[in-house]
């Protein structure tokens, strides 16, 4: 499969699913906090992807069909907070990929290296009505990103609680489900991957000898 063909593919998908269209599988009990105006839903649009809408389901949910692509945006695969669900989640997705079809990730390369020595905490915005802050384990590939808004003049606290995680690692979690790297770039635009990236897109494409689906 095309991988430009792949991106238009998923653009097109972000339009679809953001007039609710097409059929939906529903899991109203999964556990997991949401965003706000979210659900539990994750939405399968079309038959050439799943979208996710909960990051709680991506490593478990299943649906009958089998599709071309499959991708998670916006640090998604960070909110499965072990590493055990994220190898999970890309099993999941093997199983539901057709052989040759591509799963996009775009997710941030880990902050450490501008971390100052001996400290755990980045501040990623400051300003007169938003403050956040990055808190990292290093030990455990923990990170809890610290949000704090004023809005109304009343503060809204919010704080999420992440798995960070190495494209090489990612790399990993790919081989063991049956998929190889095609495709990695700094952004959407195919930038370029460097050691000054702060995140990256990446694109894997399952084999057609893999068993997994």
């Amino acid at each position: 499969m095309n991988v430009g063909r792949c991106l238009r593919i998923i653009l097109l998908a972000v339009v679809v699913a953001a007039c609710h269209s097409d059929a939906t599988v529903s899991n109203p009990e999964a556990p997991g906090p949401n965003p706000p105006g979210e659900t539990h839903t994750p939405i399968a649009v079309s038959h050439s992807l799943v979208l996710f809408r909960n990051w709680a389901l991506i490593a478990t949910t299943t649906v009958e069909e089998r599709f071309s692509v499959a991708y998670l945006v916006f640090n998604t695969v960070m909110n499965l907070t072990t590493q055990d669900e994220q190898i999970a989640c890309f099993q999941n997705v093997a199983a539901h990929l057709e052989p040759g079809g591509c799963f996009v990730i775009e997710v941030g390369v880990p902050g450490l290296q501008r971390l100052p020595p001996g400290e755990t905490v980045r501040a990623f915005n400051v300003s007169a009505t938003r403050l956040g802050f990055d808190e990292y384990d290093v030990v455990s590939q923990g990170l809890i990103s610290h949000h704090y808004s004023v809005v109304d003049g009343k503060l809204e606290v919010l704080s999420v609680p992440f798995r960070y995680v190495w494209p090489s690692e990612l790399d990993l979690m790919a081989r063991l489900a049956g998929m190889t790297l095609r495709e990695r770039w700094s952004g959407w635009k195919r930038e370029p991957f460097t050691s000054d990236s702060t995140k990256h897109v990446s694109v894997w494409e399952k084999t057609a000898s893999s068993s997994g689906g």
